[in-house]
């Protein structure tokens, strides 16, 4: 089984890690009396979890999928024509999956009963772990489970009175906003999601404001998000909300202006994570200084970042997760709101033209009591974890009349044949929210290399032409920058970004960079000598924090020469962060294009969307609702339409246990 596996490696079609973890496993069993059934198990079952981990899976499920598909080999053609699942079955005797757990019960490496033996891997649940992960997604269901039977209650005609203080009344349609509030004022444990434009900002702005009234003003409230960009997006939607008109003065009267937070950090900044450790300055025994958390983007948090910040949270501590629970799951491993989302329940039935469904009779009838909304309960036996879950569904940024509103509703349906439909919408004129489509059309080209080129040239021109505004205008003021043209610089630069699925390959972030950069040098827009050269307009994203100049995972600079790198974030003062190339931390990437992943938590005037003429496993519905949500005023779309259908018509599954647990 180790050289079978080893091949595979050879071929790439798994990783080192792979190999070198079932490899470890088949050097610790050696002498221990296992029979070779068992050990070439083993091996087997080591190799796939690290493989499985690999892929954002916390847990690899013993079914049907894996049957007969281990490393994904089902429909791929190895370089050297052996048929891999084949030879895994004769190797292990053809044992079927559901005997694998009672084979391995007596194995050193496994344990069905974590809680009472430690072993580097886990058996539950008909499905295999490793212990840790197994371990962060025990104790984050056992919190989540535990936060659920402990509301903090506050008297209803106070909440009812804050509320109706802090809400304006509305008779039209339900205002979900309002009740979001509501549910995360009696909950330990509370998340929001919704897509864009559905207020997620001014719902979280009231929540403060109402918490900060029924505590006088005392409570210590943390704001956070993953990464640098959502930080400041979060910061600055904050305090945009809490500063305007229809919130201030409230704020100013109840005298607790001064308690309300608007400047959020990054979860790395906000845990203290020391450089090359796990190590946080915060923990169980160090707790956060927080009555209150909030954080943004949680679908971009995986499960071991996750429960570093339960750790952390003191007993007392609220928590309340903003996100959308559609967009892709975190790069690590862990689809954590994707799961909670499964426990929300139905909210518009169009057939009985109500509301139904959302939470259980005796917390719909707090939450009516409270809001004044009309709500109906659920007809059916719901999870007590749906009573910690609010969906904002009505977007304002996305009316009936957006082409990008009505696509990333097509792309996120639950029908088919809408989805299939969503293609025809590129031919479309919409008023607002304007969609375009350049299709690849393989049938003009005889030859794949030669299809290939002239897309990729398609792609690189448009990028030539949509970059050329803020080149020149860097140009025109490189001798007299200031704040002001700063700002003037990053608006120009953010209001085109190209987005792509894949790291690596034609299509890939590295090889499109590299061609862009060269075609803006043909075109007189930049000059450089080599790639790494550093070169007036040159945009870069960091991809490493470093606490020692406060640049975290995902910020985004452009180079504007004296030896500067100009960030796009602003002090309360205005003024924009300025670094010396020589202080940046090593690990950065240019940044004309950017994986639909690293894209989370922005959002940009025209996004372009550029898809493989190939199939790709990373292709799904979620990477291109993601990736059309991150455009507010124009949605360009490279692709062909058999790519555009493959992708999304399949929907991302990750494998976790977390849902399973939270039911028992």
């Amino acid at each position: 089984m180790l050289n079978l596996l080893f091949s595979l490696c050879q071929q790439q079609r798994i990783s080192q890690a792979d190999f070198y973890f079932a490899k470890l496993i088949a050097d610790k069993q050696q002498g221990l009396g296992y029979s070779e059934q068992q050990q070439v198990l083993a091996i087997l079952v080591a190799g796939l979890c690290q493989y499985s981990l690999s892929q954002g899976n916390t847990c690899l499920f013993l079914d049907r999928d894996l049957a007969n598909n281990y490393f994904g080999l089902r429909y791929i053609k190895t370089d050297d024509g052996i048929d891999y699942v084949a030879e895994i079955n004769q190797k292990i005797a053809n044992l079927p999956l559901h005997q694998w757990a009672n084979m391995l019960q007596d194995h050193i490496a496994f344990t069905l009963s974590p809680q009472e033996k430690i072993a580097p891997l886990v058996l539950q649940h008909n499905a295999l772990y490793f212990y840790r992960t197994w371990q962060d997604e025990y104790r984050l269901a056992d919190y989540i489970k535990t936060a659920v039977q402990k509301p903090q209650d506050f008297s209803l005609p106070q909440v009812k009175a804050c509320l109706a203080r802090y809400f304006e009344q509305t008779t039209a349609t339900t205002n979900w906003q309002k009740v979001a509030v509501a549910v995360a004022l009696r909950q330990s444990f509370c998340l929001i999601s919704g897509g864009p434009g559905t207020g997620k900002t001014y719902t979280v702005a009231r929540l403060l404001a109402v918490l900060q009234k029924l505590h006088q003003g005392k409570l210590k409230i943390g704001l956070s998000a993953p990464t640098g960009k959502a930080s400041a997006r979060l910061s600055e939607s904050i305090e945009k909300e809490l500063n305007s008109e229809s919130l201030q003065h409230l704020l100013i009267e109840d005298a607790i202006q001064h308690n309300m937070p608007s400047s959020a950090q990054t979860l790395h900044s906000l845990l203290g994570v020391r450089p090359f450790s796990e190590k946080t300055v915060y923990h169980a025994q160090n707790p956060f200084p927080y009555d209150v958390l909030i954080i943004d983007e949680a679908s971009m948090i995986d499960l071991s970042l996750m429960n570093k910040v339960r750790e952390a949270l003191a007993p007392h501590c609220k928590l309340i997760l903003l996100g959308d629970k559609d967009q892709l799951s975190s790069v690590e491993a862990g689809a954590i709101l994707g799961e909670l989302g499964q426990f929300m329940g139905l909210y518009f039935d169009p057939k009985r033209q109500k509301n139904i469904g959302c939470y259980d009779k005796e917390f719909t009838e707090y939450l009516t009591a409270v809001t004044g909304e009309i709500l109906i309960a659920s007809e059916t036996s719901l999870s007590s974890i749906a009573n910690c879950l609010c969906y904002l569904p009505d977007s304002r940024r996305f009316d009936e009349n957006s082409g990008i509103g009505q696509l990333a509703a097509a792309v996120n349906s639950v029908q088919y044949p809408v989805i299939e439909q969503s293609w025809t919408l590129f031919t479309q004129d919409f008023s607002q929210g304007k969609l375009h489509l350049v299709e690849f059309l393989p049938q003009q080209f005889a030859d794949e290399k030669d299809f290939n080129a002239h897309c990729i040239n398609q792609i690189v021109q448009s990028a030539v032409q949509n970059y050329r505004d803020y080149l020149v205008y860097l140009q025109q003021n490189k001798d007299d920058l200031n704040n002001e043209h700063y700002q003037m610089l990053f608006a120009k630069f953010n209001a085109v970004r190209f987005l792509t699925a894949l790291r690596q390959g034609e299509f890939g972030v590295e090889s499109l960079n590299q061609m862009i950069a060269n075609a803006l040098q043909k075109a007189g827009l930049v000059n450089f000598q080599q790639q790494r050269d550093w070169y007036l307009g040159k945009p870069i994203m960091i991809t490493q924090n470093d606490r020692n100049v406060n640049l975290a995972n995902g910020d985004i600079g452009i180079y504007v020469g004296h030896n500067l790198v100009c960030f796009d974030s602003v002090d309360k003062q205005g003024n924009y962060k300025l670094v010396s190339r020589h202080r940046l931390p090593m690990q950065y990437e240019t940044a004309y294009v950017m994986t639909v992943h690293k894209s989370q938590g922005s959002e940009f005037n025209h996004t372009f969307l550029l898809l493989p003429t190939k199939n790709n496993p990373v292709l799904s519905k979620e990477l291109v609702y993601t990736a059309i949500t991150r455009a507010k005023d124009e949605f360009t779309l490279f692709a062909t339409e058999q790519i555009w259908q493959l992708a999304v018509q399949r929907k991302s599954k990750r494998q976790s246990g977390l849902k399973f647990v939270l039911d028992q």
